[in-house]
């Protein structure tokens, strides 16, 4: 008997549900268009992933040269002054982290503003005003040092004189002397943190701070490296000038403005940062000159060297002086770098004589 009164039951609910699957309750859409399957929905998902994908840089930030406010690292040959190696070798700077990350003070230059007059063998004291604008504080195991340039006899380490909380500023103090020679001198510096790790001042806080002085020899002349004097009214031929563009890893010979030729004195190139640079090859050289075409004799006084020049560092505009593997004197001026083409135009010209 109860088998019997169990089917019937069964029957009846076998009746109703489809009744009650097809009453619309409150909230619920009924529209089957707007239902993804679950093909769909992984569609859906996989599309918003390569949006995303395609928002995201997948480019490493390239440096493009623009002119420096004042008061703030300009060209300075920057990163990029070429004479005196960093500390411990060819270092590569890095763009700085949120944790150690420096902006020019106000002012930045407390002392010695760029292209002071002095005479030769001058004592200084330079004094910098940075502002901490990372989030780390700086603690007296930081410290700044010259990154590129000339030291003008400055101590090898300017230990940080007291500890800097994110938002404070400092006084950097270095003493120095000027060179013994006519010309214009610059020495790029950045700052240290305990790791010795580089960071320095910029939207990137990859820039140097600098000193800049003038050395002002009252009209001597100084003899060359060869021997021969070159003063302002004996100006050496000119041997080859004009404008040139380097594309990435184009080498530029100076005698002769020709591209890639075999006989390079200067390189345009990346490191593995992806940090844009010139640097001279074999025995070429190029010091930093600054803002006004030089003279022969101006080239002959500026102190030269071999270190890399990084573009993000220098401004447009800005003269540098070089002697080319054959001993010929000859200036540059970096014109701009066009960081998606990854091309530099720059301005040369180099005289016949040493």
């Amino acid at each position: 008997m109860k088998i019997k009164l169990i089917a019937p039951c069964f029957l009846l609910l076998l009746i109703i549900l489809p009744v009650v699957s097809g009453c619309s309750f409150p909230g619920r859409n009924t529209d089957t268009n707007k239902t993804l399957s679950v093909t769909e929905a992984y569609q859906t998902v996989e599309a918003r992933l390569t949006e995303g994908a395609v928002e995201k840089p997948t480019q490493s930030p390239t440096l493009t040269i623009t002119a420096s406010p004042t008061g703030t690292a300009s060209p300075t040959p920057g990163t990029a002054t070429p004479t005196n190696s960093p500390p411990g070798g060819n270092v590569v700077s890095s763009p700085a982290s949120t944790c150690d990350q420096a902006a020019a003070g106000n002012p930045i230059d407390v002392t010695i503003p760029d292209d002071t007059i002095m005479p030769p063998g001058e004592a200084f004291t330079k004094v910098w005003r940075l502002q901490n604008v990372g989030t780390c504080t700086w603690t007296r195991d930081y410290k700044a040092l010259l990154f590129s340039g000339d030291g003008m006899s400055a101590p090898s380490v300017v230990p940080m004189p007291d500890n800097v909380s994110p938002g404070e500023t400092v006084d950097i103090t270095a003493d120095m002397v000027a060179p013994a020679t006519a010309g214009t001198y610059q020495g790029n510096w950045k700052l240290q943190n305990q790791a010795g790790a580089w960071f320095g001042i910029g939207p990137s806080g990859g820039s140097v701070f600098w000193v800049r002085v003038i050395v002002d020899a009252s009209g001597a002349v100084t003899p060359s490296p060869t021997g021969s004097n070159v003063n302002e009214t004996d100006v050496p031929d000119v041997l080859v000038s004009g404008a040139v563009s380097l594309q990435l890893n184009d080498g530029l010979d100076l005698d002769s403005k020709s591209k890639n030729n075999g006989k390079e004195d200067l390189i345009l190139a990346k490191d593995d940062q992806n940090f844009p640079f010139i640097a001279t090859t074999g025995s070429a050289q190029m010091g930093y000159h600054g803002g006004g075409q030089p003279t022969a004799a101006v080239c002959q006084a500026t102190s030269l060297g071999s270190s890399p020049v990084y573009l993000q560092d220098i401004s447009g505009g800005s003269y540098f002086c070089y002697r080319t593997n054959q001993g010929r004197l000859g200036w540059l001026q970096v014109i701009d770098y066009d960081s998606n083409e990854e091309k530099l135009s720059i301005q040369m010209l180099t005289w016949n004589s040493p």
